[in-house]
């Protein structure tokens, strides 16, 4: 499975994209931790543990609420 590689310029323009539709940060790090959550349980059975691991800014903040799902 390959995933897409962006630099930090790019995700820091689709963040300035993301925000002037009127999106809160905070929605679309609900929403982030929802997909990454849905994706570890298709992934895993039910007695599995999961270790999140993230990196800086908002990759920690998408985990804890994936976490919380």
């Amino acid at each position: 499975m390959s995933l897409p590689v962006i630099t930090v310029e790019q995700m820091r323009e689709w963040e300035k994209a993301t925000w002037a539709t009127g999106q809160t940060e905070t929605e679309v790090i609900r929403r982030v931790g929802l997909v990454i959550a849905r994706r570890a349980m298709q992934l895993t059975r039910p007695a599995d543990l999961v270790l999140i691991l993230a990196g800086k800014g908002h990759n920690g903040d998408d985990a804890r609420a994936a976490r919380s799902i």
